[in-house]
């Protein structure tokens, strides 16, 4: 199965709602035995358990929300709902009821990571992944991902930047041994510095602030990059970097330079670039002199 590019056009009321000219959206009883996984799906973990909590209200009250789904060959595949159908099938239900859709395969992408983001069902690796996925396989820069899921371009950077820890780093994101907030710290460190860092933050329960703490007393930081760290600090400017790297998702360094700083700005993409470039011009000296008046 071929995936086709585009179909990310419409946004998520298009997406999701009502019924179109040609009768898709009908809620219909669909097997459950027919209905295959998506294979974008952005989450990837489901708790046991909890499936068997929702198994037993099924059993009960039936699937009280229908499961979207797509046609492909005999069969259909999920797009949004898998929770449902996986305890659907776990409670023995034949059929489930489902509203089939007429979507491309980009749009199923969107249609799965826009439900679990709405009921923040993936974990911040997951929601990662699935921004890569939008950005490398269909073309779509964070700005336009930003659009689509509601959420802010320094986030989507922000988030894509976890996918720069370890794979044993990101499972323990993952599963919740570490935070977002231990996370965001560790991403962009050296390999070794973040799989230290994040044993010891889970051996002995550190906070986001101690860890902090123990990177900045770290000579392993590198003295290079601690001078620059402890003169910011001193400086004060230290409040003003961090906000900084906030507003535009990307790692910035600020080091003494004779009497004044030099910045240095990670630029993950040209998009990125460009943006910056617009802040830069729409902050410049003469757009403030030539302003209304």
């Amino acid at each position: 199965m071929s995936r086709k590019r585009g179909g990310l056009g419409r946004g998520l009321e298009g997406l999701l709602r009502g019924m179109d000219s040609e009768g898709h959206g009908m809620v219909q009883e669909v097997p459950v035995a027919a209905i295959r996984p998506n294979p974008y799906q952005p989450r990837k973990h489901f708790d046991e358990a909890a499936l068997d909590e929702l198994a037993a209200s099924i059993r009960r009250r039936g699937v009280l929300q229908p499961v979207q789904v797509v046609r492909e060959g005999d069969g259909y595949i999920l797009i949004a709902g898998e929770r449902r159908w996986r305890a659907a099938r776990k409670a023995g239900l034949a059929t489930i009821p489902a509203v089939v859709r007429d979507l491309e395969p980009a749009a199923w992408t969107e249609v799965a990571l826009i439900e679990n983001l709405q009921r923040e069902d993936l974990n911040p690796i997951e929601e990662a992944e699935a921004y890569r996925l939008l950005h490398e396989e269909y073309g779509l820069t964070q700005e336009a991902i930003a659009e689509r899921v509601g959420k802010s371009r320094p986030h989507i950077a922000n988030m894509m930047r976890l996918l720069q820890l370890m794979p044993a780093v990101q499972d323990a994101v993952r599963t919740g041994q570490l935070s977002i907030g231990h996370a965001k710290i560790l991403a962009g460190l050296p390999p070794e510095l973040q799989l230290e860092l994040a044993a010891a933050a889970i051996e002995k329960g550190w906070t986001v602030r101690h860890l902090e703490r123990q990177l900045a007393a770290r000579s392993a930081f590198g003295p290079r990059r601690e001078t620059a760290s402890a003169a910011a600090r001193e400086s004060g400017l230290e409040p003003l970097i961090r906000k900084l790297k906030e507003a535009l998702g990307a790692e910035v360094t600020c080091r003494p330079r004779g009497a004044g700083w030099r910045l240095v700005i990670d630029i993950p993409d040209r998009a990125m670039l460009e943006r910056l470039l617009e802040v830069l011009q729409d902050h410049s000296p003469e757009d403030r002199a030539t302003g209304p008046g």
